[in-house]
């Protein structure tokens, strides 16, 4: 396949295409890259690969022929960091450099097993825009992306329900970054696909195609494609899959009641298939607002175990101004918080975007706004009434609203410090030894020390209580311009298990938006072995740090920093 002559791009300049090449660790990536530098079509090919330590390159290959040598700069490495964030500007050099040499016909990018390829892709589009000043006389240019996946392990995670083992990855979930692969790409390579069965061999493409529709999906050993299939294929179009995704299509189609409609038929091109697996798509929406502690415990309930993936977006009853992704794939669970729906604009300019909008016409409802609740599933064997229902009983309804959270004064000190005697040595029992479990609660909860906490340190308890019984607290402190710091939150025991916790926290950020005007970060220290750690995670804050703490007398605590910008 002699190369093909580079289109035009305008005032002089050619492109170069590239070819991005994801999948997880183990995938194949390196044997298709090995295959691709060993054609005999006289290509010129430059390689740039993420990590060099995950790369095996056949020494033959880093001489002569299709590419030059090392010393060369036809083989670069990106290493210390991940191209789709922290090395996106490195790429761009790196990219633009190869292209302005004049000296190859093709460009690879061998992604880090756990980079997802969006945020690389989206960089590579915008070189013209972020750098034009690197774009001389060739530039690069996105012709396809290909998802190298392991057929043994989609059978493990999406037939047997068997999680996939999570090595080297820390604290990433394979299943989630797996999923991120598949939805954005315009090429699906099934490696070891002679190695399952015919019949699963089936079942996993059918799965594949109704997480990412658009996309081919070809069978392969140890990826012997046609190297005609993989490069010149001027498919890679940024927007098209971008929203090429099912739940993307799912989100952006009509609104359908679910609990009388099935989504189905107007999601799945293939139903027969479908049907066959019993693999289901379908779309849940209502407009009134979730409880987030019966929302936490819908997504961890058995009712979640089937589902392949699930995304959209979502509103709380405490927090009627701020919009959630929530998003779903296999174990792994987030709910972030990405910005405030249009309905809370000041009247004049909501005005103005409803003109200019038509989208937001067509979403607009008269007593909600834009919010809604919104989520798209992808699975089988799904219960959908099962689903529906369970989401339903998530709806706040009025009276529900049961608690009520207030700011402390120094006359609580009493209380807070008998709030702390029945949780805080039981939270610590099994983390800090005895003396410092005793130190720690004199430290912090002696009534001088709550006292000097509320008058001269600038703390602020915030306490909630069930039908006027006191139920929790947490505390808040400003360190520096734009930092407040969430010193202590805990629910009694008699109330754990019932998801307020999620609601104090919720009230303390509202708290610190309601004194603090401009954007600020709210930091707290918890200790690694401390399960709140989770909690945390999952409220949408993230490790910043971490490390041996001193609190005094030679003790250490053994934590994280966590942080959420707000």
């Amino acid at each position: 396949m002699e190369g093909k002559e580079k289109p035009q791009s305008g005032q002089g300049v050619k492109d170069i295409p590239v070819l991005l090449l994801t999948g997880y660790l183990g995938s194949g990536k390196t044997t298709l890259l090995n295959r691709i530098l060993k054609n005999k079509h006289d290509i010129k090919f430059a390689v740039i690969v993420n990590d060099i330590g995950e790369v095996n390159i056949d020494a033959d290959l880093i001489q002569h022929g299709g590419i030059v040598g090392q010393d060369d700069k036809s083989l670069i490495a990106l290493q210390n960091g991940c191209i789709c964030c922290t090395l996106r500007m490195d790429l761009v050099q790196q990219l633009c450099d190869i292209a302005n040499t004049e000296r190859f016909d093709y460009i690879v990018i061998e992604a880090s097993g756990i980079c997802e390829p969006a945020p690389i892709a989206q960089t590579i589009c915008s070189i013209p825009d972020i750098a034009p000043e690197l774009v001389k006389k060739t530039k690069p240019t996105l012709d396809c992306i290909v998802s190298v996946v392991d057929a043994i392990r989609l059978q493990k995670e999406f037939d047997d329900g068997n999680n996939l083992q999570k090595t080297n990855i820390a604290e990433d979930d394979l299943e989630n970054l797996v999923i991120q692969q598949i939805e954005f790409c315009n090429l699906i390579l099934l490696n070891k696909a002679s190695e399952i069965s015919p019949e699963h061999l089936k079942h996993i493409k059918d799965i594949l195609h109704s997480i990412q529709p658009e996309a081919e999906i070809i069978p392969c050993d140890y990826c012997d494609i046609p190297l005609s299939q993989l490069i010149h294929t001027h498919q890679f179009d940024f927007d098209k899959v971008a929203s090429s995704a099912t739940w993307i299509k799912a989100i952006e189609g009509d609104s359908i009641d679910t609990a009388s409609e099935p989504l189905q038929e107007t999601l799945n091109k293939e139903e027969g298939e479908k049907e066959e697996y019993n693999i289901t798509t379908f779309v849940y929406q209502r407009r009134p607002a979730f409880n987030l502690g019966k929302f936490d415990e819908f997504i961890s309930s058995e009712t979640m175990k089937k589902v392949i993936r699930c995304k959209g977006m979502c509103w709380f009853y405490d927090e009627p101004d701020n919009c959630y992704v929530f998003e779903q794939a296999g174990s792994q669970i987030t709910l972030r918080n990405v910005g405030q729906w249009y309905a809370t604009m000041p009247q004049e300019e909501l005005q103005q975007q409803l003109k200019e909008d038509e989208n937001l016409r067509c979403d607009w409802d008269e007593k909600y706004g834009d919010r809604m609740e919104k989520l798209v599933f992808i699975g089988q064997n799904l219960d959908r009434k099962a689903i529906i229902q369970a989401l339903d009983n998530c709806i706040e309804k009025p009276e529900d609203e049961q608690y009520t959270i207030r700011k402390a004064t120094v006359e609580d000190c009493q209380l807070i410090h008998n709030m702390a005697e029945q949780v805080f040595p039981k939270t610590y029992k099994d983390i800090l030894s005895p003396t410092q479990n005793a130190y720690m609660m004199e430290w912090m909860y002696s009534l001088p020390n709550l006292y000097r906490q509320m008058t001269e340190q600038q703390h602020t308890y915030l306490i909630l209580s069930i039908k006027g019984e006191p139920a929790g607290y947490a505390s808040v402190q400003p360190e520096g311009e734009n930092i407040y710091h969430l010193q202590k939150l805990y629910i009694l025991p008699k109330y754990q298990g019932i998801h307020l916790g999620g609601r104090l926290f919720t009230e303390a950020l509202k708290y610190i938006k309601s004194v603090h005007k401009d954007p600020c970060r709210v930091e707290l220290n918890v200790n690694r072995s401390n399960q709140a750690v989770g909690f945390y995670l999952h409220m949408g804050m993230k490790k910043i740090s971490e490390g041996d703490f001193p609190i005094g007398h030679g003790f250490f605590m053994n934590d994280y920093i966590m942080g959420i910008d707000i």
